[in-house]
């Protein structure tokens, strides 16, 4: 399944020309993603991850509370009998970047960020029937609402596009505040049933309320596009990994003195640099803040000793590779982590790791199936591949 599965009966290209980054719209198609995340899922949920140990609930996939009227004003959850007991007296439970705790958001959040070219992350919102968390308010930036559980009225009013922030809502403070009765003009009121999805984009004044007798679950794709703000932030990110130049520390005198000749030519230096490769650029920015999807990357290693020239294999789901080709000490990046390549198989790296799937005996950059096992056991052992059979 793809994006066009995610929005159907709309295609890509109508939500291109017609709604992406312009209007909101209602998309009533049956939806194969609709059973993604249900009322059955919630406690599994709670007890696999734990999320009321997370110190920060928004910036570390924990949990929270939120209620009409005060909805903008969180309530830390601390145990699930405190959500059971939030939950019975009409709370919404907010479940921040669900996507880093449960596999199937993050396949979506990869389709999204596939199809959009941008980031993406999931948070989930468990509202009691007949009840809502939040006033109108808006996001400043594009959603993508999809019901997976009971129905939800939403009220929508028209898209007063802000422009996008640098340190996304970090900067909320800085924008006009919503008043409910003033600025929630021009509306429609359109019921959101499961499997039914709702984009908006960022701007756009909204609030939502569960209805019928059943709780509603809604989950929220955040999409967040990439700036030239996280451009320039990346390009010396990446340089400083192959020249550590850029790391060293700026002397004091120097910070006293930023606009001497010294000062300003080490700046020109660094500013005039080429960019490095735009695939690894783009990578870094649409992967790396991306969870990547658990594999059998368990029951690979436990074939390992099994596998002939005809096995084949399939790259870790969701997961992006780049390559840092150093002479002196070549290496792959991918999830944040950095992992050393050995000099003799740098050419077959290049060539296969970052390819779907694959047999071992069509393995390019070795010419010895010995080696190619040898290559194949490496990518399985460092979690860059998984056998696909199993």
């Amino acid at each position: 399944m793809g994006f066009d599965d995610l929005i159907a009966p709309v295609d890509a290209k109508e939500f291109f020309e017609n709604f992406y980054e312009r209007q909101w719209v209602h998309i009533e198609g049956v939806n194969p993603f609709q059973d993604v995340f249900t009322l059955g899922d919630f406690e599994t949920y709670l007890f696999s991850s734990r999320p009321w140990e997370m110190r920060d609930a928004w910036t570390q996939s924990g949990m929270l509370a939120a209620k009409y009227p005060n909805g903008a004003h969180y309530t830390n959850i601390s145990s699930v009998e405190e959500a059971l007991e939030l939950y019975a007296l009409g709370h919404t439970i907010v479940l921040p970047l669900a996507n880093y705790r449960w596999p199937r958001l993050s396949e979506i959040c990869g389709l999204i960020s596939d199809q959009l070219d941008v980031r993406a992350n999931a948070n989930i919102y468990l509202t009691p029937p007949n009840s809502k968390g939040f006033t109108a308010h808006y996001d400043m930036h594009d959603v993508l609402l999809l019901q997976t559980e009971g129905a939800k009225k939403w009220v929508v009013s028209k898209c007063d596009k802000v422009h996008l922030t640098l340190t996304e809502d970090i900067t909320r403070p800085e924008f006009y505040t919503i008043d409910p009765e003033k600025d929630l003009v021009n509306t429609k009121t359109l019921e959101l049933k499961r499997g039914q999805v709702l984009y908006m984009p960022r701007g756009t004044i909204h609030k939502g309320e569960a209805v019928g007798d059943r709780p509603s679950i809604h989950i929220t794709f955040n999409i967040l596009p990439t700036t030239w703000y996280n451009l320039i932030e990346t390009v010396p990110q990446l340089s400083t990994q192959k020249n550590h130049g850029e790391s060293s520390h700026v002397t004091f005198d120097d910070l006293c003195d930023l606009s001497a000749p010294r000062v300003r030519k080490k700046m020109e230096i660094f500013i005039n640099k080429p960019l490095l490769n735009a695939e690894c650029i783009k990578d870094r920015i649409f992967k790396r803040k991306n969870e990547i999807a658990p594999g059998k990357s368990f029951q690979s290693v436990n074939q390992i000793q099994n596998i002939s020239a005809k096995t084949t294999l399939a790259r870790k789901p969701n997961a992006k590779f780049f390559i840092f080709d150093d002479k002196i000490d070549p290496w792959v990046s991918y999830g944040g982590r950095k992992i050393k390549v050995p000099a003799h198989f740098i050419e077959a790296t290049k060539k296969t790791i970052n390819k779907k799937k694959y047999t071992v005996q069509d393995i390019d950059g070795l010419k010895v199936e010995e080696e190619k096992l040898l290559f194949a056991q490496w990518l399985i052992k460092k979690g860059f591949a998984v056998i696909k059979e199993l």
